[in-house]
Order: C-alpha cells, then structure tokens, then sequence
C-alpha cells in the first residue's frame, strides 16, 4: 500500500490533514500507519535545534517509514518534510517497498503558520528561532521532480476551516 508525504511549513495544519486522511483511509477499510514526531516520541523543539539533532530525527522518522511501509496499509508520514534530499530518500524507500507514493503539500501561508504555532499551549509550540530557521529554509515541493510527485496541493480556505485542494502535475 501507499505512501503518503505530508508536507508544510511548521504549524501549516499537516496534522490535521494527516488525521482527516486517516480516518478516510479507515472508513475505506484500510489499515493507516500514522509516522510522526510524536509516535516516535521526539519533542518538536529538541528534535530540530541544531543540524544533529535535526538529522537524527530524519533518519527516526526514516527508519519508522521503512519499518511499516508496504505492508497492508497506507502509510502516512506527517512531519515538516522540507528538505528535498531527505524526500527524495523517502520516495526511494517506497521504490525499494514497491509500493506507490505521492506528496500531499499543505501550503499555508507563513504568517497564518506562525499565528498558529504561537497559538498552541507553551509546550506544543515551536520556540521562535527553531520555527524562524524551519521557515527560512523550507524547499517546496515541485511536481517536476519525480520524488514530489504526484504532488496534491492544500491551501486553508478562508477562515471557513475548509481546504481547497489543488494537483499539480508536470
């Protein structure tokens, strides 16, 4: 079965999707493995202060995706995702399963992004410079490479708490 690379700015709403496509993948009758920081208890701000730590938590949520991936089920990976080295890996290790994969991009605005995160209850948010250095260097997906695609793109629909969706294709 397929797996599904969510996408997104820090606080985007990749969690909220992730859940909602879960539990239609559930009422479609299928199996979901949810991989995220969470799951793999990780604390958002240690796990992405400082390149180390940051790339262990990679290679974590790597290594939870390849122990699940291919089995019956979906797998759905909700996590930042926003580096396209470490996409392309991802796609690599759904080719290696030979199973399906697509890329679900949650694009939210960064302001919207950051009035969320400071939102959250204190030990649910991003510390400002962790989600400043997340934002600054997110690399968008891009349906022209073959590890983006196929790319589904999500954009909040004002303020309805709504999403349109959008494909993206080459």
């Amino acid at each position: 079965m397929p797996l599904v690379v969510l996408s997104g700015q820090p606080c985007s709403g990749k969690s909220g999707i992730a859940s909602k496509l879960a539990a239609l993948f559930e009422q479609a009758g299928l199996t979901v493995e949810l991989i995220d920081e969470p799951s793999l208890h990780l604390d958002r701000n240690a796990a992405y202060s400082g390149t180390v730590n940051e790339k262990n938590t990679r290679a974590k949520l790597r290594s939870g995706v390849e122990r699940v991936v291919g089995r019956k089920g979906v797998t759905l990976l909700d996590s930042i995702n926003n580096i396209k080295g470490y996409r392309y890996e991802l796609w690599c290790v759904a080719r290696a399963a030979g199973t399906r994969y697509c890329m679900v991009h949650v694009d939210t605005d960064l302001a919207t992004c950051r009035a969320w995160n400071e939102a959250r209850p204190e030990g649910e948010r991003y510390r400002r410079e962790i989600f400043d250095d997340l934002a600054g260097r997110f690399e968008r997906p891009d349906a022209r490479n073959r590890w983006d695609a196929p790319l589904f793109t999500l954009h909040p629909a004002g303020g309805a708490g709504g999403w349109c969706v959008g494909l993206a294709g080459p």
